[in-house]
Protein backbone atom coordinates (compact mmCIF):
# COMPACT_ATOMS: atom_id res chain seq x y z
CA UNK A 1 0.00 0.00 0.00
CA UNK A 2 1.14 3.28 -1.09
CA UNK A 3 -0.07 6.83 -0.72
CA UNK A 4 0.54 9.72 -3.27
CA UNK A 5 -0.28 13.61 -3.70
CA UNK A 6 -2.06 13.93 -6.66
CA UNK A 7 0.03 17.09 -7.50
CA UNK A 8 3.15 15.10 -7.69
CA UNK A 9 1.19 12.04 -9.29
CA UNK A 10 -1.74 13.19 -11.19
CA UNK A 11 -0.66 10.91 -14.50
CA UNK A 12 -0.67 7.70 -11.63
CA UNK A 13 -4.02 8.98 -10.04
CA UNK A 14 -5.93 9.21 -13.82
CA UNK A 15 -4.42 5.54 -15.00
CA UNK A 16 -5.99 3.94 -11.82
CA UNK A 17 -8.82 6.00 -10.83
CA UNK A 18 -9.79 6.49 -14.26
CA UNK A 19 -10.19 2.85 -14.97
CA UNK A 20 -10.85 1.24 -11.66
CA UNK A 21 -13.07 4.09 -10.10
CA UNK A 22 -16.95 4.35 -10.93
CA UNK A 23 -17.11 7.78 -9.85
CA UNK A 24 -14.08 9.45 -11.48
CA UNK A 25 -15.98 12.13 -13.16
CA UNK A 26 -17.63 12.62 -10.14
CA UNK A 27 -14.53 13.78 -8.19
CA UNK A 28 -12.83 15.74 -10.98
CA UNK A 29 -13.61 18.85 -9.55
CA UNK A 30 -12.25 18.12 -6.19
CA UNK A 31 -8.97 17.02 -7.73
CA UNK A 32 -8.47 20.30 -10.01
CA UNK A 33 -9.65 22.40 -7.07
CA UNK A 34 -6.08 24.38 -6.03
CA UNK A 35 -7.23 24.66 -2.47
CA UNK A 36 -7.24 21.25 -1.45
CA UNK A 37 -5.08 18.84 -0.96
CA UNK A 38 -5.65 15.49 -2.70
CA UNK A 39 -3.91 11.92 -1.46
CA UNK A 40 -4.87 8.60 -3.17
CA UNK A 41 -4.11 5.24 -2.07
CA UNK A 42 -2.82 2.24 -4.56
CA UNK A 43 -2.21 -0.89 -3.30
CA UNK A 44 -0.23 -3.54 -5.74
CA UNK A 45 -1.89 -1.40 -9.21
CA UNK A 46 -5.18 -1.40 -7.93
CA UNK A 47 -6.72 2.26 -6.55
CA UNK A 48 -7.64 1.92 -3.28
CA UNK A 49 -9.50 5.25 -2.16
CA UNK A 50 -9.00 8.78 -2.03
CA UNK A 51 -9.27 11.66 0.20
CA UNK A 52 -9.81 15.42 0.13
CA UNK A 53 -8.91 18.12 3.21
CA UNK A 54 -10.63 20.75 1.66
CA UNK A 55 -10.42 23.63 3.93
CA UNK A 56 -13.52 25.25 5.74
CA UNK A 57 -13.08 28.75 4.85
CA UNK A 58 -16.27 30.32 6.45
CA UNK A 59 -15.67 28.44 9.83
CA UNK A 60 -12.14 29.34 10.11
CA UNK A 61 -13.01 32.48 9.84
CA UNK A 62 -15.82 32.88 12.08
CA UNK A 63 -13.99 30.65 15.17
CA UNK A 64 -10.46 32.17 14.21
CA UNK A 65 -8.98 28.85 14.10
CA UNK A 66 -8.05 27.08 10.71
CA UNK A 67 -10.65 24.19 10.03
CA UNK A 68 -10.84 22.13 7.06
CA UNK A 69 -13.32 19.09 5.75
CA UNK A 70 -12.20 15.52 5.32
CA UNK A 71 -14.04 14.21 1.84
CA UNK A 72 -13.59 10.51 1.57
CA UNK A 73 -14.18 8.48 -1.65
CA UNK A 74 -13.71 5.16 -2.82
CA UNK A 75 -12.12 3.77 0.48
CA UNK A 76 -13.29 0.02 0.37
CA UNK A 77 -10.79 -1.61 3.38
CA UNK A 78 -9.99 -0.46 6.76
CA UNK A 79 -5.70 -0.74 6.19
CA UNK A 80 -6.23 1.79 2.91
CA UNK A 81 -8.58 4.35 4.95
CA UNK A 82 -6.49 4.23 7.77
CA UNK A 83 -3.24 4.81 6.32
CA UNK A 84 -4.64 7.45 4.35
CA UNK A 85 -6.62 9.21 7.22
CA UNK A 86 -3.27 9.19 9.12
CA UNK A 87 -1.45 11.11 5.88
CA UNK A 88 -3.69 13.61 5.27
CA UNK A 89 -3.77 14.40 9.21
CA UNK A 90 -0.19 14.66 9.27
CA UNK A 91 -0.41 17.03 5.74
CA UNK A 92 -3.20 18.81 7.99
CA UNK A 93 -1.47 19.44 10.72
CA UNK A 94 1.75 20.92 8.64
CA UNK A 95 -0.86 23.31 7.05
CA UNK A 96 -1.90 24.73 10.60
CA UNK A 97 -5.18 22.84 10.70
CA UNK A 98 -6.77 22.67 14.22
CA UNK A 99 -10.07 20.59 13.34
CA UNK A 100 -11.22 18.09 10.82
CA UNK A 101 -14.33 17.04 10.39
CA UNK A 102 -15.97 14.38 8.04
CA UNK A 103 -19.37 13.57 7.33
CA UNK A 104 -20.00 10.26 5.49
CA UNK A 105 -23.19 8.72 3.68
CA UNK A 106 -24.50 5.45 3.66
CA UNK A 107 -23.23 2.28 4.55
CA UNK A 108 -19.70 2.86 4.46
CA UNK A 109 -18.49 1.09 7.61
CA UNK A 110 -14.76 0.28 6.35
CA UNK A 111 -14.32 4.78 6.35
CA UNK A 112 -16.51 4.80 10.50
CA UNK A 113 -13.83 2.35 11.38
CA UNK A 114 -10.98 3.91 10.33
CA UNK A 115 -12.20 7.36 11.19
CA UNK A 116 -12.54 5.65 14.87
CA UNK A 117 -9.11 4.16 14.88
CA UNK A 118 -7.57 7.44 14.16
CA UNK A 119 -8.87 9.15 17.26
CA UNK A 120 -11.89 10.59 15.53
CA UNK A 121 -15.01 11.36 17.77
CA UNK A 122 -18.70 10.95 16.69
CA UNK A 123 -20.52 13.79 17.04
CA UNK A 124 -24.10 14.01 14.94
CA UNK A 125 -26.22 11.44 12.89
CA UNK A 126 -28.61 13.39 10.48
CA UNK A 127 -31.94 12.14 8.47
CA UNK A 128 -32.54 14.18 5.15
CA UNK A 129 -35.97 14.17 4.35
CA UNK A 130 -37.70 15.05 0.34
CA UNK A 131 -40.99 15.69 -0.78
CA UNK A 132 -41.38 15.74 -4.31
CA UNK A 133 -43.99 17.96 -6.35
CA UNK A 134 -45.62 14.88 -7.28
CA UNK A 135 -46.66 14.00 -3.75
CA UNK A 136 -47.23 17.08 -2.39
CA UNK A 137 -49.51 17.75 -5.14
CA UNK A 138 -51.29 14.29 -3.98
CA UNK A 139 -50.82 15.07 -0.12
CA UNK A 140 -52.08 19.10 -0.20
CA UNK A 141 -54.67 18.42 -2.81
CA UNK A 142 -56.72 21.03 -1.47
CA UNK A 143 -55.21 24.41 -0.27
CA UNK A 144 -54.57 24.48 3.56
CA UNK A 145 -56.43 26.95 5.98
CA UNK A 146 -54.07 28.45 8.54
CA UNK A 147 -55.05 29.14 12.27
CA UNK A 148 -51.97 31.54 13.03
CA UNK A 149 -50.78 34.46 11.00
CA UNK A 150 -47.88 33.03 8.53
CA UNK A 151 -46.69 35.35 6.57
CA UNK A 152 -42.56 36.52 5.08
CA UNK A 153 -40.50 37.59 7.48
CA UNK A 154 -39.32 41.26 7.44
CA UNK A 155 -36.23 43.21 9.09
CA UNK A 156 -38.39 44.12 11.87
CA UNK A 157 -38.35 40.45 12.82
CA UNK A 158 -34.67 39.86 12.69
CA UNK A 159 -34.17 41.00 16.69
CA UNK A 160 -37.28 39.09 18.15
CA UNK A 161 -35.82 35.52 16.33
CA UNK A 162 -32.45 36.26 16.77
CA UNK A 163 -32.91 36.68 20.47
CA UNK A 164 -34.42 33.08 20.78
CA UNK A 165 -33.37 31.44 17.58
CA UNK A 166 -30.13 31.33 18.63
CA UNK A 167 -30.13 28.87 21.50
CA UNK A 168 -32.43 26.58 19.25
CA UNK A 169 -30.56 23.96 18.08
CA UNK A 170 -28.59 22.94 21.11
CA UNK A 171 -28.43 19.38 19.06
CA UNK A 172 -26.13 20.39 16.35
CA UNK A 173 -22.56 19.11 16.14
CA UNK A 174 -20.86 22.79 17.27
CA UNK A 175 -22.58 21.46 20.95
CA UNK A 176 -21.25 17.44 21.00
CA UNK A 177 -17.63 18.68 19.59
CA UNK A 178 -15.38 19.97 22.43
CA UNK A 179 -12.97 22.22 20.14
CA UNK A 180 -16.40 24.36 20.15
CA UNK A 181 -17.34 26.71 23.22
CA UNK A 182 -21.57 26.99 23.89
CA UNK A 183 -21.32 30.37 23.47
CA UNK A 184 -19.44 29.95 19.58
CA UNK A 185 -22.08 27.61 18.89
CA UNK A 186 -24.44 30.13 19.98
CA UNK A 187 -22.96 33.29 18.21
CA UNK A 188 -22.48 30.84 14.94
CA UNK A 189 -26.47 30.14 15.03
CA UNK A 190 -27.33 33.92 15.44
CA UNK A 191 -24.76 34.87 11.89
CA UNK A 192 -26.47 31.76 10.79
CA UNK A 193 -29.92 33.31 11.07
CA UNK A 194 -28.90 36.97 10.42
CA UNK A 195 -27.17 35.77 6.72
CA UNK A 196 -29.96 33.62 5.84
CA UNK A 197 -32.54 36.91 6.43
CA UNK A 198 -30.12 39.05 4.52
CA UNK A 199 -28.36 36.95 1.58
CA UNK A 200 -28.60 33.33 1.99
CA UNK A 201 -32.09 32.79 1.84
CA UNK A 202 -34.69 33.44 -0.80
CA UNK A 203 -37.65 33.75 1.34
CA UNK A 204 -38.38 32.77 5.48
CA UNK A 205 -41.48 32.21 6.47
CA UNK A 206 -43.04 33.47 9.97
CA UNK A 207 -45.62 33.01 12.32
CA UNK A 208 -47.01 35.92 13.94
CA UNK A 209 -48.36 35.86 17.19
CA UNK A 210 -49.18 39.07 19.08
CA UNK A 211 -47.88 41.80 16.60
CA UNK A 212 -44.04 39.31 17.24
CA UNK A 213 -42.67 36.56 15.29
CA UNK A 214 -42.69 33.21 17.37
CA UNK A 215 -41.63 30.77 14.55
CA UNK A 216 -39.75 30.24 11.38
CA UNK A 217 -38.56 28.43 8.13
CA UNK A 218 -35.98 29.07 5.77
CA UNK A 219 -36.45 28.55 2.27
CA UNK A 220 -34.10 28.56 -0.84
CA UNK A 221 -34.64 27.31 -4.19
CA UNK A 222 -31.31 26.10 -6.17
CA UNK A 223 -31.59 27.36 -9.79
CA UNK A 224 -29.89 24.52 -11.36
CA UNK A 225 -31.52 21.64 -9.62
CA UNK A 226 -34.83 23.34 -8.66
CA UNK A 227 -34.38 21.49 -5.67
CA UNK A 228 -35.57 23.29 -2.82
CA UNK A 229 -33.82 23.27 0.64
CA UNK A 230 -35.32 23.85 3.76
CA UNK A 231 -32.42 25.10 6.33
CA UNK A 232 -33.36 26.13 9.49
CA UNK A 233 -36.68 25.49 10.96
CA UNK A 234 -37.43 26.67 14.85
CA UNK A 235 -40.31 27.82 17.28
CA UNK A 236 -40.22 29.88 20.31
CA UNK A 237 -40.23 27.31 23.61
CA UNK A 238 -43.10 29.36 24.73
CA UNK A 239 -44.83 28.42 21.64
CA UNK A 240 -44.41 24.74 21.02
CA UNK A 241 -47.51 22.24 20.53
CA UNK A 242 -49.54 24.48 19.07
CA UNK A 243 -49.22 23.44 15.24
CA UNK A 244 -47.01 26.78 13.83
CA UNK A 245 -44.38 24.60 13.06
CA UNK A 246 -46.54 22.38 11.14
CA UNK A 247 -48.27 25.50 9.64
CA UNK A 248 -45.12 27.59 8.50
CA UNK A 249 -44.13 24.32 6.66
CA UNK A 250 -47.12 23.95 4.74
CA UNK A 251 -46.88 27.25 3.71
CA UNK A 252 -43.27 26.88 3.19
CA UNK A 253 -43.77 23.72 0.89
CA UNK A 254 -46.61 25.72 -1.15
CA UNK A 255 -44.22 28.30 -1.56
CA UNK A 256 -41.46 26.29 -2.96
CA UNK A 257 -43.77 24.41 -5.52
CA UNK A 258 -45.35 27.43 -6.80
CA UNK A 259 -41.70 28.73 -7.53
CA UNK A 260 -40.59 26.08 -9.19
CA UNK A 261 -39.06 23.54 -7.06
CA UNK A 262 -39.58 19.48 -7.97
CA UNK A 263 -38.17 18.79 -4.77
CA UNK A 264 -37.77 19.98 -0.88
CA UNK A 265 -35.19 18.86 1.22
CA UNK A 266 -35.10 19.47 4.92
CA UNK A 267 -32.09 17.75 7.37
CA UNK A 268 -32.37 17.52 11.03
CA UNK A 269 -30.62 14.96 13.94
CA UNK A 270 -31.73 11.27 13.68
CA UNK A 271 -32.74 11.64 17.10
CA UNK A 272 -34.89 14.62 16.93
CA UNK A 273 -37.75 13.12 17.17
CA UNK A 274 -40.65 15.91 17.00
CA UNK A 275 -38.98 17.41 14.26
CA UNK A 276 -38.89 13.58 11.87
CA UNK A 277 -42.21 12.76 13.31
CA UNK A 278 -43.58 16.46 11.75
CA UNK A 279 -42.25 15.91 8.82
CA UNK A 280 -43.31 12.46 7.90
CA UNK A 281 -46.60 13.88 8.88
CA UNK A 282 -46.20 16.79 6.04
CA UNK A 283 -45.58 14.39 3.33
CA UNK A 284 -41.87 13.80 3.49
CA UNK A 285 -40.18 10.53 3.07
CA UNK A 286 -36.38 10.10 4.27
CA UNK A 287 -33.60 10.38 1.43
CA UNK A 288 -30.79 9.53 3.29
CA UNK A 289 -29.08 9.48 6.78
CA UNK A 290 -25.00 10.68 7.31
CA UNK A 291 -23.11 10.52 10.14
CA UNK A 292 -20.48 13.27 11.09
CA UNK A 293 -16.98 12.59 12.78
CA UNK A 294 -14.30 15.07 14.61
CA UNK A 295 -11.08 15.31 15.98
CA UNK A 296 -9.01 18.25 17.13
CA UNK A 297 -5.56 17.99 16.51
CA UNK A 298 -3.34 18.86 19.19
Amino acid sequence: MRIFDIKDDKVLFDEVAGTQFGRFKEIQPVVGNNKNRVLFAVDKGRFSGLVNLKPMEWDSRFFGRPLAKLEIFGVDNKTAGQQLIASVEERARSDGYRHLMARLEGPVYSVVWSLENNGYELVDMGITFILSKERWLFTHAAKPDYEHHIRTMEEKDLDNILSFGETLFRLSYFYRDPFFTTSEADLLHKEWIANLFFHLADVIWVCEVNGKAVGFVTCKIDPGTQIGTITLVGVHPDYTGQGIASEILRKSTQWFFEHGAKNVTVKTQSFNYPPINLYIKSGFLVSFSDITYCKTLR
